[in-house]
């Protein structure tokens, strides 16, 4: 998602911030998005919930949050000592994500504005986007590979 590590750098400046890690899996290929960076990165404001808050069925199937109940409690704790919070997945649909499910659980026990930010409103007309199967996808996004080899 074009921009998005830089909106939360930027949302991250700010100290009253937590980012709620809710992948049930917390793997990327981009190392930004990594557990261990963003651990490195945020310190304890990185926050790890995909044990609660996870999508079980992450690669496939209905939606299924790991412990809901436990997950959405903690969310309330946090909002309640005054955290705004950020939940980090990586999907690229909102409305097909766990987040959404994660959102309006959260609605129904706290009071709370809820921010999408609209990337495609912030200067692009369109998100372009490229779908490609590894091993092709690291061999894109790292062509340093191919120079150093003298390719």
């Amino acid at each position: 998602m074009p921009g998005s590590l830089e909106y939360v750098n930027q949302l991250m400046a700010h100290p009253q911030v937590l980012l709620i890690d809710t992948r049930f899996s917390p793997k990327s290929w981009c190392v930004d998005w990594r557990k261990e960076t963003l651990r490195e990165k945020y310190g304890k404001r990185y926050r790890l919930a995909g044990a609660y808050l996870g999508n079980l069925n992450f690669q496939g199937g209905p939606i299924e949050l790991a412990d809901p109940d436990t997950g959405i409690q903690g969310l309330c704790r946090y909002l309640e000592e005054g955290y705004d919070l950020i939940l980090l997945c990586q999907c690229q649909d909102y409305h097909a994500c766990h987040r959404k499910v994660i959102v309006e659980l959260l609605l129904q026990q706290t009071s709370v504005e809820v921010v999408q930010p609209d990337l495609a409103a912030a200067g692009a007309e369109t998100i372009m986007a490229l779908s490609i199967q590894q091993p092709y996808a690291h061999w894109l996004s790292h062509p340093e590979i191919f120079l150093s080899a003298g390719i």
